[in-house]
């Protein structure tokens, strides 16, 4: 799991009062980030990966089942360029997508004991593009803001 430290990053949101223009070059921004993570990562990968086998989980959720999560913008986007990405450097057997309503609570827990099937050696990238929130929960698609306990997942490292 690709942790980030203490550098939060809202991938994909974006405000209603932001002009196109803008938004248009977040985007390229976005991608050219995207681009360039993956493209550091298989140059250090590269080596070990004739002894190992790669295994990715990346989960986009734009819209949300419950009117009390505000929708995203880009999230399902993030999630598939780097689905694709990595699917073009490593080949996407031993990987998964799941946006908006398959990103459940129960897809995205098992999709991540499927994950656990992993050897030592092997490498695994998980990708979660979406809201998240202070109490370190991952919102699901079906998530419910008042019970997050219940149907988001909790993220403890």
């Amino acid at each position: 799991m690709i942790h980030t430290g203490s550098v939060y990053v809202k991938p994909g949101e974006i405000s209603a009062h932001k002009c196109a223009c803008f938004y248009r070059f977040e985007a390229t921004l976005r991608q050219e980030f995207l681009y360039r993570f993956v493209f550091l990562t298989v140059k250090l990968l590269a080596p070990r990966l004739k002894a190992m086998s790669f295994r990715s989980l990346f989960i986009g959720i734009d819209r949300y089942k419950s009117p009390l999560i505000s929708n995203l913008w880009c999230a399902v986007r993030d999630a598939q360029a780097l689905y694709g990405l990595f699917g073009d450097a490593f080949g996407i057997s031993d990987s998964l997508l799941l946006t908006n309503e398959q990103a459940t609570r129960a897809a995205i827990l098992q999709a991540i004991k499927n994950l656990q099937r992993a050897k030592p050696a092997d490498v695994v990238v998980i990708g979660f593009s979406g809201h998240g929130c202070d109490t370190h929960h991952l919102i699901t698609h079906n998530a419910d803001p008042i019970a997050l306990d219940v149907v988001a997942i909790l993220v403890t490292l």
